[in-house]
């Protein structure tokens, strides 16, 4: 026997010292804080980083990392499957709480990434806002940042815009290529027309379908920013790509005072909002008020979010009671007003330009000869019901000197239209 346990002392004792370091090393790893950190707040990668670490920790000089795997994978387990019931009850009751404290972290940032970016759309024009919506499930991270970058009060200018197109960021390029005409809508609400026909030109370039519409979209804008040679060429290209969609011959036939061809182009989509409307401006333009009327009316019942045409259809009215062709033109100048006030509240939600919804209903006013209305539209709150953005437009100090003349009151005319620039138009 003794000379049995001679002969084995060597093994023993180089076993001994092998569960030794084994354990010495066990307990310094579970000492380390990135392996606590893992253990009280785990992830679906922590298991494989807690092996390879362990695995690291258990290797020896005579026990390379490769032999160590499946003892640390198992050691691991157990770890996890015993690591909170193993430990003084107040640890174990702090680490618990850490950890539904920390998955609820994450939900509530999740649920405030999502309100943030309900909320960015909800301070976009809502043509804007339902095509960025529109293509979450192409490319989140694209609309997400849209919806940021131009839901920040910071981005009221025509600046910005201009240098999203001249320099596109790469989360832009790379996102889906409808966001191009989400950024044109927006250059169009705050009437940029260069800029959104640009971007109209761009999504046709970039491969959204219907290549056609934003080529003609981008020619109507055009029109509107007073570029008539870029407008011709855009209409040709919109032509050869697809001539016989109704989309294009409206376009062709609105921006050539084309009645014929919008009545037809009409009957052939009577669906189209945007279509709707453009061919109740180009009626209203051309006098046919009666027309205008009703397409501006059909244009609000498609889509009610679209304050453009309520203006119209507020202009119209407006029109009709003062060339006697309406039945009661009292009516027709206080709806006109209703209409102006749903427009501004509506442009006002996104921070777009309400200015000429409050001239609108000034007008309206002054021919109800309600010059207290007037006033109190045009003066900044508390005294009245303009942001300051209104009450200092440069389109508001004609119709306030308008106003002030209609009672006599020719000091607040004078000092109104003292505020306009050299050369600016003074007609209200």
């Amino acid at each position: 026997r003794n000379s049995t346990r001679v002969r084995n002392m060597p093994t023993v004792s180089h076993c001994g010292t092998q569960m030794s370091l084994y354990y010495t090393n066990l307990f310094k790893w579970l000492a380390r804080e990135d392996v606590w950190e893992l253990l009280v707040n785990p992830s679906d990668e922590s298991t494989a980083t807690l092996i390879q670490s362990l695995v690291g920790a258990l290797a020896t000089r005579r026990n390379s990392a490769a032999h160590q795997a499946d003892l640390a994978e198992y050691l691991v387990r157990l770890v996890y499957a015993e690591f909170l019931a193993n430990l003084d009850a107040s640890y174990a009751v702090a680490i618990s709480h850490y950890q539904q404290t920390a998955q609820l972290t994450r939900i509530e940032d999740h649920l405030a990434d999502q309100n943030g970016f309900a909320t960015n759309l909800a301070h976009l024009p809502a043509p804007v806002a339902r095509t960025i919506s529109s293509q979450t499930p192409n490319g989140s991270g694209a609309c997400e940042r849209l919806a940021a970058l131009l839901a920040d009060p910071a981005s009221r200018g025509a600046g910005v815009v201009r240098d999203i197109v001249d320099t596109p960021p790469g989360w832009l390029r790379d996102g889906p290529p409808l966001l191009w005409a989400a950024l044109a809508e927006f250059a169009n609400g705050f009437g940029w027309s260069d800029l959104a026909s640009v971007c109209f030109e761009r999504a046709a370039d970039e491969g959204v379908p219907g290549r056609g519409r934003w080529l003609a979209l981008a020619a109507l804008t055009a029109t509107e920013a007073g570029d008539e040679a870029r407008a011709s060429d855009l209409m040709k290209l919109a032509e050869e790509v697809h001539s016989s969609v109704e989309f294009v011959l409206a376009a062709r036939a609105a921006i050539a005072g084309d009645l014929e061809g919008l009545r037809v182009a009409i009957a052939a989509d009577s669906d189209e909002p945007q279509l709707l409307l453009m061919a109740a401006r180009v009626n209203f333009l051309l006098g046919h008020f009666e027309v205008a009327i009703t397409l501006a009316e059909r244009t609000i019942t498609l889509d009610d979010a679209l304050a453009g045409a309520r203006l119209i259809l507020a202009e119209v009215l407006q029109a009709r009671a003062l060339v006697s062709e309406s039945v009661s033109p009292q009516r027709d100048l206080s709806r006109s007003i209703e209409l102006s006030l749903e427009a501004r509240d509506q442009r006002r939600a996104w921070g777009g330009p309400s200015d000429q919804a409050v001239v609108l209903a000034c007008r309206g006013s002054i021919l109800l000869h309600d010059v207290d209305t007037v006033f109190r539209l045009v003066t900044e709150t508390p005294g009245g019901d303009a942001t300051p953005e209104e009450a200092k437009s440069l389109a508001v100090f004609p119709i306030v000197a308008r106003a002030a003349l209609s009672v006599g009151d020719v000091a607040r005319a004078q000092s109104s239209l003292a505020l306009l620039p050299e050369g600016f138009e003074r007609g209200a």
